[in-house]
């Protein structure tokens, strides 16, 4: 049973049609790629996943479970997570603290324990500080952790977007463009602890990108849209040798990427 399925999807603005009869499905622990021009259909997807805009009509199965009209903080608590293009922080909060409440999402302590600060709260309070420390370090912002994070400039912020995206554990994390704004080398560290923390929590990943050096490392199959539909659809390798998509998409320079 795929960990989600999309199912004759439609999503419509002002009666333009953003997403036509899209179906595809994801397993658990797969990376996928969803690529396309802009204006193929490829955040509007995300979005209907996540219930932040309604479908004109089709499904969203995640688990087996209907979730089509799910509000988003009923589909995040499925196990759905996400990240938007533009980094979404708390900005006067310290770089830590906004990866430490990802984590406390899973927390068991109860109020009166966290109040009076019993055992078992500074237990969790250490286990989770340890958490979050560990993953600024796996993308490389542990020396900003007690920085504002609002102060950080694009490249921090949207890593640390992801580390506080990984730190609510979800079974599914959408990522919108997560390189974007990055050197090469950012990019390669993004892309290896993106791989290695999905593999470490057996997170599936659907992931918009750009960049198509990143994707063809990154995903393991790839969807490609055009004009809200699925143009194709296979591993890196059949996508950069589909006639369809260079000439719709790629264009001949990708095809020995």
């Amino acid at each position: 049973m795929p960990l989600l399925s999309i199912e004759q999807l439609q999503v419509e603005f002002g009666g333009i049609r953003a997403v036509n009869q899209v179906s595809l499905s994801l397993e658990a622990g797969e990376i996928r790629g969803l690529i396309g021009p802009n204006g193929a259909g490829k955040t509007s997807i995300i979005n209907a996943i996540t219930g932040m805009v309604p479908t004109r009509a089709g499904r969203v199965l995640f688990e087996n479970r209907d979730i089509t009209s799910f509000a988003p903080h009923d589909v995040s608590r499925c196990g759905v997570g996400r990240t938007f293009q533009h980094a979404e922080i708390f900005p006067d909060d310290s770089v830590l603290d906004n990866v430490r409440i990802g984590v406390d999402h899973h927390s068991q302590v109860g109020f009166l324990q966290a109040a009076f600060g019993l055992p078992a709260a500074r237990k969790a309070e250490s286990e989770t500080r340890s958490i979050a420390i560990g993953l600024l370090e796996a993308f490389a912002l542990a020396p900003w952790h007690g920085q504002r994070a609002g102060d950080l400039p694009f490249g921090l912020l949207k890593r640390l977007d992801i580390a506080r995206a990984f730190a609510t554990r979800p079974k599914l994390l959408l990522l919108d463009e997560p390189t974007s704004g990055m050197s090469e080398a950012e990019s390669k560290l993004v892309v290896d602890q993106i791989v290695a923390l999905s593999r470490q929590y057996g997170t599936a990943l659907m992931v918009i990108e750009h960049n198509m050096r990143v994707i063809m490392q990154l995903a393991e199959r790839i969807t490609v849209l055009q004009s809200g539909m699925v143009l194709f659809e296979g591993t890196p390798a059949e996508v950069q040798s589909n006639h369809k998509v260079i000439d719709a998409y790629l264009g001949e320079e990708m095809t020995d990427a």
